[in-house]
């Protein structure tokens, strides 16, 4: 019997390569859509048309790609290259999949807990879209890959909250900074952060393909909690005092891109508790406790 195929973008990043190991492991063959070196992946192609070759038949399609939303000012040019790097590559996938006739048993693909704009109350998959540019990319993001339910069989989107990883992402400059006694807390500190430790990304992406769960589900921690909670959490573990506060009025150059760092969001994994997902590190502690061990 041969292996099923596995389709993979966005397969270089810190999620893309845990995901290619995982399958792998799971008995996949993977393909990866080339962007950078990625050699976890079995095959790798340059386009998407180059993939009728190799199959016309995907047990798993999951994409995950996308540059990175922090990092750079919020300019034209530069969410011309959000934009085109989410909605238009998950056009041209869905469009290439559909031109090709390639059948597809589950598509899974990437979103942000943006989608739900900021807020200090807690919101599950159930509450409606924010209305400023995260929740807009994620909104119009969703909408290309949920054309995929033309031809697969379950369409699933994932809402991915910050991904507590020792590999890289959110946490790494935090915990350096914090390690040389320069750890801060951001504007006022109430601002909710909604994570998720990598370990239970990974187990949460099986759960789901395991149980078949279509449609938007948020992969975060059942415990978010507030920036200043969560400095004063990582200040502990690593020994270290938290003595500074940066004001707003510092954000001011990075503009609209100040909101990922003032405002959050409370959002709950009600979907993944539902259906029976056991967290294996549920609160910060938990995690932070796993990471920097």
């Amino acid at each position: 019997m041969s292996k099923p195929y596995a389709l993979i973008t966005g397969a270089s990043g810190l999620l893309g390569q845990s995901v290619c190991e995982l399958l792998n492991s799971d008995g996949y063959t993977t393909i990866a859509l080339k962007h950078k070196i990625n050699t976890l992946a079995h095959h790798q192609v340059n386009t998407f048309d180059d993939l009728s070759p190799l199959t016309r038949h995907f047990a798993l399609v999951i994409n995950l790609a996308g540059a990175p939303i922090a990092g750079f000012p919020w300019t034209p040019s530069r969410k011309r290259i959000l934009r085109s790097s989410r909605i238009d590559l998950t056009h041209q996938l869905v469009e290439s999949l559909k031109r090709n006739e390639v059948t597809c048993e589950h598509f899974i693909s990437g979103s942000a807990i943006g989608f739900y704009g900021t807020g200090a109350e807690a919101v599950s998959e159930t509450a409606p879209p924010g209305d400023d540019f995260s929740a807009q990319l994620c909104q119009q993001w969703e909408a290309e890959a949920l054309r995929a339910s033309n031809f697969a069989q379950r369409t699933t989107v994932l809402r991915t909250g910050l991904v507590f990883s020792a590999a890289g992402g959110f946490l790494k400059p935090l915990i350096l900074s914090t390690r040389l006694g320069v750890g801060a807390i951001m504007g006022s500190g109430g601002q909710g952060v909604s994570w998720i430790d990598h370990t239970d990304w990974l187990g949460g992406l099986k759960h789901i393909i395991t149980h078949k769960i279509e449609g938007a589900v948020n992969l975060t921690s059942p415990a978010p909690v507030r920036h200043d909670k969560l400095m004063k959490t990582l200040s502990t573990q690593l020994g270290r005092p938290l003595y500074f506060k940066i004001p707003e009025i510092m954000f001011r150059p990075v503009g609209e891109m100040k909101t990922l760092f003032l405002e959050g969001q409370f959002v709950l994994p009600s979907r993944l508790l539902e259906t029976g997902y056991q967290f294996r590190f549920p609160t910060v502690k938990d995690s932070l406790t796993h990471i920097l061990s």
